[in-house]
């Protein structure tokens, strides 16, 4: 077991505004200080404030920045906050110098990781870079979407960066974790002698299935109703149990594809009171569906879009859309048990957690073929692809679920089997833990070689 202390460097760590990277760094966390190994979390103060917080045993403290980048409004600065920001901080570089731990395992690219690089090398301590998919496997459509936010603005960061070179973090990482199958292929090719791992990410299992009456957030949930109870969240939002719900769990971004389910909705509307599909093999009748949208938005102009769109379909009634409940709260779980489908229709996906959520939930789950989700789900088995480019490929899927209870129930319960006996959080820490041990090991011996050539 690691005896080292673990620093947490991540660009934004904020709870109300939730994503994988957030995840994957708190529950490692969490799983790490229960196996006695000093653990914290470092971050910028993105969308929050600066200072220390202490959560679960764990310290969390943020710290101010910059973009460095003239001409950038506060429009811009929190779009960037929400996705693609590369910010500078003097005072979480200073927190980096000072700390005492014997990892840092970074979270981040760029800047956040090339202030990492500098420090490691300052105090001879190895550091460790996570790619969450963000370096070799996203999409030029979504990279020009994130420039957006640095259009007519002048970036004076690029004479900072020849001194601070992120050009140089993966070259001089001591090990590169890979949470898509994808890069990992990509980083083993480009550092074949590098420690490396392909690492999935991991789920609560227990705190989905509606088994567990506990979670990281109350979410304003009285203590003697904290029962995971999807009827609650139906009658919440009046939302009719002869409705079948599909769920998407997700950011409101264009990366995400949640406008693909809109269209669906539009369509499986459309099938109502036609003679066609007027009934399936599942008791004689075409279902009703509705559509539960859940997730911050990092992406203002697409989320206007959707309502737009809402509109005018005239789908106002069949679509419910919750800007983002807290991770793991009772009423995120709530809106899993609620549900009777999951759709990820994601253009650019390196892993999914959110279908690791669905599995644990025993949701049937249907998912893009592509990126880490062709890799995660079997097609038939423990879940169901279809092409997110073409419009009428996720209507036929739906529509054959239909006329198929028996497999509906089949890759419900095989996925839920695999959440947790495959992705429990416990077997993914002790594989991080196991790769810690391989780092500090590359690193003495790589210390070793240099001192006697």
């Amino acid at each position: 077991m690691v005896d080292s202390s673990i620093l947490h460097v991540v660009r934004r760590f904020v709870f109300s505004e939730w994503g994988g990277t957030e995840t994957v760094v708190w529950n490692s966390a969490l799983k790490l200080l229960a196996l006695s190994t000093p653990t914290s979390i470092i971050s910028t103060s993105a969308l929050d404030s600066p200072g220390v917080e202490q959560k679960s045993g764990c310290k969390i403290e943020r710290f101010p920045y910059i973009y460095p980048r003239l001409g950038l409004n506060s429009e811009k600065r929190i779009a960037m906050d929400k996705k693609g920001g590369d910010p500078y901080s003097l005072s979480l570089f200073i927190a980096l110098l000072k700390s005492h731990c014997a990892i840092y395992h970074c979270h981040s690219m760029q800047r956040i990781a090339a202030m990492v690089r500098i420090a490691a090398r300052a105090r001879n301590v190895p550091y460790i870079l996570s790619l969450h998919g963000g370096q070799y496997t996203v999409p030029r459509s979504e990279i020009a979407d994130m420039a957006k936010s640095t259009k007519n603005t002048l970036n004076y960061g690029r004479f900072l960066d020849v001194l601070s070179r992120p050009d140089r973090v993966l070259e001089d990482a001591g090990g590169i974790i890979c949470v898509g199958y994808d890069e990992y292929e990509v980083v083993k090719k480009r550092f074949p002698f590098k420690p490396t791992i392909y690492l999935p990410n991991g789920v609560n299992s227990d705190a989905y299935s509606g088994d567990s009456v506990t979670g990281a957030h109350n979410d304003g949930v009285e203590n003697g109703d904290r029962e995971v109870d999807g009827g609650r969240f139906r009658k919440q939002h009046k939302i009719a149990d002869t409705k079948t719900i599909i769920l998407c769990v997700s950011r409101i971004d264009p990366q995400k594809n949640q406008l693909a389910l809109v269209e669906l909705m539009a369509n499986l509307n459309a099938r109502k009171g036609t003679k066609k599909e007027e009934k399936t093999e599942n008791n004689g009748v075409v279902k009703d569906y509705h559509l539960v949208l859940v997730g911050p938005c990092t992406n203002v102009n697409y989320l206007d879009q959707i309502v737009a769109t809402i509109a005018q379909r005239d789908l106002k009634e069949s679509v419910t859309l919750i800007s983002g409940l807290q991770p793991e709260s009772i009423a995120l779980k709530d809106v899993y048990q609620s549900a009777d489908i999951f759709v990820l229709p994601s253009v650019h996906e390196p892993f999914g957690i959110v279908v690791l959520e669905a599995w644990a939930a025993g949701l049937p789950v249907i998912a893009s073929r592509l990126g880490g989700l062709a890799k995660l789900i079997d097609d038939q088995k423990n879940g169901l692809h279809f092409n997110p480019f073409k419009p009428s490929s996720l209507f036929d899927v739906i529509v054959n679920l239909e006329k198929n209870p028996l497999l509906e129930k089949r890759i419900g319960a095989r996925g839920q089997k695999e959440a947790k006996t495959q992705y429990s959080w416990e077997n993914y820490t002790k594989r991080l833990v196991q790769f810690y041990e391989d780092v500090e090991r590359w690193h003495r011996s790589k210390a070793s070689k240099a001192l006697n050539p």
